[in-house]
């Protein structure tokens, strides 16, 4: 008898379909795909970067105690009716609650925390840019 073990068996392989439709086919140097390629690369150190920042700040951001954040977003909604009215935060919340706040938000840098998910979301967005030239330049080619 002839006993198949079945993890030699390879799954029938199967046939890739592309669909060109909107991408006129065009003679594609390779330096194009390169070029291509070498932005994504080189926009991947940035983009890991700008992760950890942003995992990092909401790292932060979720240490804000609820009677904290609720306190703030009252501030907001009041202010959000009329510019004129001023509340402090301290009278909506419990002395403790002030004094407990982590060091690591009483230090945080809101500004360079805003430029930091700014340049992230740049970073993103030109990467995205790159891939789909990368990915246009190869259906082009037709490979």
């Amino acid at each position: 008898d002839d006993v198949h073990n079945s993890s030699d068996e390879k799954p029938p392989k199967k046939e890739l379909v592309i669909d060109f439709e909107g991408v006129e086919e065009a003679k594609v140097e390779p330096s194009q795909l390169l070029e291509a390629a070498k932005i994504i690369s080189s926009l991947q150190i940035t983009r890991d970067l700008g992760s950890d920042a942003a995992m990092n700040l909401s790292s932060v951001l979720s240490t804000i105690p609820h009677d904290v954040e609720e306190a703030c977003t009252t501030i907001v909604q009041q202010q959000g009716q009329d510019e004129n009215i001023v509340t402090n935060l301290a009278d909506l919340l419990a002395d403790d609650s002030l004094n407990n706040l982590p060091d690591e938000l009483l230090d945080l840098d809101l500004q360079y925390a805003r430029q930091s998910l700014h340049t992230y979301k740049e970073t993103i967005r030109q990467q995205r840019k790159a891939r789909m030239q990368c990915l246009r330049l190869l259906l082009q080619s037709r490979f």
